[in-house]
């Protein structure tokens, strides 16, 4: 039987969570930044959006789009404890719950959804009374595995619900343009259209399966399998959550990619040595950004495959690095996994015959 996999996506948090803190901001074009408005937009209400305003841009071209941008200084402390707040409200729902960054998370719902008519109408319940009990908005995936919703819960944004049947992957999935996929970052899509995978669709081309391999790598036959919703249902929580991570603080603020890049190989090299101390491996990688006026960006994402090997691990990071488009000067640069795991344990991988 299929399961009901619900992606929770808060809208604009840590904006909104501004917004709550003084109801003055309600309606105005606000960002989140640095110190006193400088370096680069964390986030920005969509209010700002309407003006361009975006994630990783900076305050000064931010501030050209929109001349009236409210900045406001981030507060991580303020977010993490609301975050906090998000998941005890949905445990009310359910204690399946998979936290994948800090306003975010993936629920299995299928033995709920039956006390409903419809997944609808608990998505509904869900996100009408989150919105009463702590004034946070939030757009809601329903499908069968994690791949299939998380790209739901992105179709209808800000307070959108939508629900993806298995029958309907085909129509609803398989146009989608290739670079607005979920889990492909910005210089694999360009490769990808080079070779004729322009949507999500065309990466089932059986006779393209060993190039779209190549570019893929060793998480190809689970991609194929989870854009088809086929496995990737599993819900994996808290408990007993351990880290390991590792941080390096330049002497001088750096904007030479040369020697970043050699940091996060640095960095890894210690990050998978712990790793291999402990007899540990983890898929949730995090990689954490300081920009030189103090502006924290934490990044992180679940991969497939689980990672303990220094050259993996490193290219893993950069990416994540390479996403943010960051032109400002870089104090400091941190590798984490969380959510560790023996290394004995193994992982199913899905293989499809193509």
């Amino acid at each position: 039987m299929d399961k009901y996999i619900f992606h929770i996506d808060l809208n604009a948090f840590y904006a909104v969570a501004e917004q709550i803190r003084n109801p003055e901001l309600k309606g105005l074009p606000v960002a989140i930044a640095g110190r006193r408005g400088k370096g680069i937009i964390t986030t920005a209400t969509y209010e700002a959006r309407a003006f361009g305003v975006k994630s990783a841009m900076s305050t000064t071209e931010a501030k050209r789009l929109c001349p009236d941008l409210v900045f406001v200084e981030v507060d991580h402390g303020y977010y993490s404890e609301l975050s906090k707040a998000f998941i005890k409200f949905l445990e009310t729902f359910t204690d399946k719950i998979e936290q994948v960054s800090i306003d975010e998370c993936y629920l299995d719902l299928t033995e709920l959804v039956k006390d409903y008519k419809r997944p609808l109408d608990l998505a509904v319940k869900i996100q009408t009374e989150l919105y009463e009990t702590l004034q946070l908005k939030c757009s809601i995936g329903i499908s069968v595995n994690k791949f299939l919703s998380k790209m739901a819960s992105d179709m209808q944004k800000p307070m959108g619900i939508t629900l993806i049947r298995k029958d309907e992957v085909q129509s609803k999935i398989f146009p989608i343009d290739i670079a607005d996929m979920h889990g492909i970052g910005k210089k694999t899509a360009p490769i990808l259209k080079s070779e004729g995978i322009h949507v999500i669709g065309d990466l089932l081309n059986k006779e393209k399966y060993l190039l779209i391999k190549q570019i893929l790598g060793k998480n190809t036959d689970q991609t194929l399998a989870k854009i088809q919703g086929i496995g990737n249902d599993e819900i994996e929580r808290d408990e007993g959550l351990k880290s390991i991570g590792h941080s390096s603080t330049f002497i001088e603020d750096v904007t030479d990619y040369s020697i970043i890049t050699q940091k996060f190989y640095s960095l890894a090299e210690q990050v998978s040595r712990r790793l291999k101390q402990h007899q540990v491996v983890s898929n949730l990688l995090t990689v954490t950004i300081r920009t030189a006026d103090f502006t924290t960006i934490t990044r992180s994402i679940t991969l497939d495959y689980d990672l303990v090997e220094a050259d993996e691990i490193y290219e893993e990071a950069l990416l994540i690095f390479d996403r943010e488009n960051i032109e400002d000067p870089i104090r400091l640069l941190g590798i984490s996994f969380s959510k560790l795991k023996d290394q004995e344990q193994t992982i199913y991988q899905y293989r499809l015959e193509i």
